[in-house]
């Protein structure tokens, strides 16, 4: 049996790969997170026996990187080593995601952060992130739905793939602080005021479904008219089962909810609708799973 040349090609350029530490340290672009990387030898063990990984190599000047440069070598150091070390592993995506391989539109790529986060109090485990293709622009959505641009690509070493970007990734945060973020703090105060902040924050694999601060003015009468009991029971109707980001979500799918009831997805035309709400903002990532922004507080 003989091997055509693109595979013949392919395995030279496997067996002729150096270690992601030796590519790294050779890459002038990559001196600074480089010397980053160096301080936890975990991680590059994890990266380099994972094999066939992609890795988001934040370039000298990143955004996030001085700040990341003097965390890892200041007093604090030891005592944020769990949340360092997540940080760093979630640069590292399952899969080898060359350019051309990366598909046109929206993924939601597996991190290695998963692993830390399961072992972690506060986080579900969800940790994901938001990997799009635009023509021949390439970049992603992290937590907080920062975004950070790929720059270059295709840098090969001996586990995977490595491309350059333009900021240090962002874990993602829990769903309070996300909604806080996104300017929904009618959602989270009404949340705190009947004392569901650890119950949503604790759930595992959540979809939440967080109405705008126009659609709760806009619902003043049903709340104010409202029990504490009912008003328990509606929050937590806006908590699906499940992670579901926006392409997995499908038309006329029900989705049951923490409450008790179910919520009918509707997709016309691109348009996700949930009950008879648009979701006018999608795909908010948080360390439980996802938040999807609605223009209209869902009743059971």
């Amino acid at each position: 049996m003989y091997l055509t040349y693109p595979a013949l090609s392919a395995l030279l350029t496997l067996s002729n790969a150096q270690p992601l530490l030796s590519v790294m340290s050779a890459n002038p672009s990559l001196t600074e997170f480089t010397a980053v990387l160096k301080k936890y030898p975990i991680i590059i063990e994890q990266i380099g026996t994972a094999g066939g990984v992609t890795f988001f190599a934040p370039q000298n000047g990143a955004r996030g990187l001085k700040e990341l440069t003097q965390l890892v070598n200041g007093p604090d150091a030891p005592k944020q080593q769990d949340s360092i070390q997540r940080l760093l592993s979630y640069h590292t995506v399952r899969g080898m995601n060359s350019a051309a391989s990366i598909k046109e539109g929206v993924t939601f790529a597996e991190t290695y952060a998963e692993g830390f986060a399961r072992n972690s109090s506060g986080d579900s485990g969800e940790m994901k992130v938001q990997l799009i293709k635009e023509g021949k622009k390439v970049f992603l959505i992290t937590g907080l739905s920062e975004k950070s641009d790929v720059t270059e690509t295709d840098i090969k070493f001996d586990g995977g793939i490595i491309h350059l970007i333009d900021g240090v990734l962002r874990v993602p945060q829990s769903p309070i602080t996300t909604a806080n973020a996104a300017g929904l703090d009618f959602f989270t105060k009404i949340i705190a005021a009947y004392n569901l902040t650890y119950t949503l924050e604790s759930a595992k694999n959540v979809t939440l479904f967080a109405p705008t601060n126009v659609a709760f003015t806009a619902a003043t009468t049903i709340i104010s008219g409202s029990s504490s009991i009912e008003l328990v029971r509606l929050l937590t109707y806006h908590v699906a089962r499940g992670t579901g980001y926006s392409t997995d979500l499908k038309d006329r799918e029900s989705l049951p909810t923490v409450q008790g009831g179910n919520l009918i997805v509707k997709i016309t035309n691109g348009q996700i609708s949930v009950n008879d709400a648009k979701v006018v903002r999608s795909d908010l990532l948080t360390n439980n799973g996802v938040i999807h922004v609605v223009d209209k507080v869902l009743v059971p």
